[in-house]
């Protein structure tokens, strides 16, 4: 049973990285960049929802005990460390 615990402490975890990294640096500076009005309202809506999630995966965590941590996963750095050398995905794709 130990392993079950410690398999779902560690999804938690990489859920908490990617919602509390979203709510503190990356979506605050795409509110901050939106021009649409529309589209700054998404976001914000967004923004606190994701708020939200981290408050509640914090609150999982208690439940069992232990301080909310975030965990990175191996899988999404190899990912954007292949986006960087192949010069950022898709963009120099798109026709002009």
């Amino acid at each position: 049973m130990k392993l079950l615990r410690e398999l779902f402490l560690d999804e938690l975890a990489d859920m908490y990285r990617r919602r509390s990294a979203a709510s503190s640096r990356r979506l605050p500076k795409l509110v901050k960049g939106a021009t649409c009005p529309k589209l700054k309202d998404a976001l914000l809506a967004h923004l606190k929802q994701t708020e939200g999630h981290v408050t509640k995966l914090e609150q999982i965590f208690g439940l069992f005990g232990e301080k909310a941590k975030a965990k990175t996963c191996e899988a999404t750095v190899g990912i954007l460390r292949r986006r960087r050398r192949t010069g950022g995905g898709l963009q120099k794709d798109l026709p002009r």
